[in-house]
């Protein structure tokens, strides 16, 4: 499909009009007061720049989590991710009581990272390289449990 424009030379030139000729997919004529009809964009389907970082970020994210814990259709619920199924794993590992990083790490391997963090208060430091389990994690052992049973890898 192709978009005719009169003899406004300027607005032909314009980067805006033509970017969005090309989003639409539309074909952009310049017709000049004498007649003479140049193409200033060829019509053809966009295609968008491919965001290989975010795909990266995406398959890696996708690879990690265990299974598909994710209620469809829930809202106002926190999302179930590859981060949240590793600090549940070692908040299981620590149901049972105090562990040393050391240990855990046969269980997450970035163990020792998720620890130290602490990113959602579930775990306590009792010595160096020694955790515990806080009450806040011990409820969310028992809210999120039911939704992801196979933590352990």
């Amino acid at each position: 499909m192709w978009l005719a424009v009169g003899p406004a030379r300027k607005r032909l030139r314009d980067p805006r009009v033509r970017k969005l000729c090309r989003f639409l997919g539309l074909g952009l004529l310049g017709v000049s007061a004498g007649g003479v009809v140049e193409v200033v964009v060829e019509p053809r389907p966009w295609k968008p720049r491919q965001d290989t970082t975010r795909r990266a970020r995406l398959i890696d994210e996708h690879r990690k989590r265990i299974g598909d814990p994710a209620q469809g259709g829930s809202t106002r619920q926190p999302i179930m991710t590859a981060y949240r199924q590793q600090a549940l794993a070692c908040a299981a590992s620590l149901a049972e009581g105090p562990r040393s990083t050391s240990e855990l790490r046969a269980v997450v391997p970035n163990a020792p990272t998720i620890l130290l963090r602490n990113w959602y208060g579930w775990f306590t430091r009792v010595e160096r390289g020694l955790y515990k389990l806080t009450p806040e994690g011990a409820m969310a052992l028992a809210r999120w449990s039911p939704l992801a049973p196979n933590l352990h890898r």
